[in-house]
């Protein structure tokens, strides 16, 4: 995992650079700039509109008594889209316009969550029970003093 956050962090701006230079030279380099800032003035107004809506929207779902599933996922997906839209770049703000757009996040988080979601079982009385391996160490440590707490802590 820290080596793909590695690549990613080099790639991200490499490959930001190359479109910066590949459109550049079609269209010059002031629209490009301005297109970059426009971009993530306006995405990130309507990423603030839209969490705003959301926030509204898991307060009333709390209220009710419903669990708040896919306000959360709106919400995340939206926070994504925002740091996206804040970093400096064509293929970022890209990524961010798309994740304003709600079926695409609906979508993209189905994705994730039906991969996750085939560890999880669902009974009929609607209990989640999460299958796993597990094995108890009766041995203790072996090489450590035992330790005791005075009375009262």
């Amino acid at each position: 995992m820290p080596l793909i956050i590695l690549l990613a962090l080099i790639a991200v701006p490499v490959v930001e650079l190359f479109v910066f230079i590949e459109i550049g030279a079609e269209i010059g380099a002031g629209p490009v700039i301005a297109a970059t800032f426009a971009t993530a003035f306006i995405g990130l107004a309507i990423a603030r509109n839209q969490g705003i809506g959301v926030m509204r929207q898991m307060q009333a779902q709390i209220n009710e008594g419903q669990p708040p599933v896919g306000s959360l996922v709106h919400g995340f997906f939206l926070l994504l889209a925002g740091i996206a839209l804040a970093i400096p770049g064509l293929v970022t703000d890209l990524l961010g316009v798309v994740l304003l757009i709600p079926p695409a996040r609906l979508r993209l988080g189905r994705a994730i969550l039906s991969r996750f979601a085939g560890r999880a079982k669902q009974t009929d009385g609607g209990v989640t029970i999460i299958e796993a391996d597990y094995t108890v160490d009766t041995t203790g440590p072996t090489d450590a003093p035992e330790k005791r707490l005075p009375p009262g802590r």
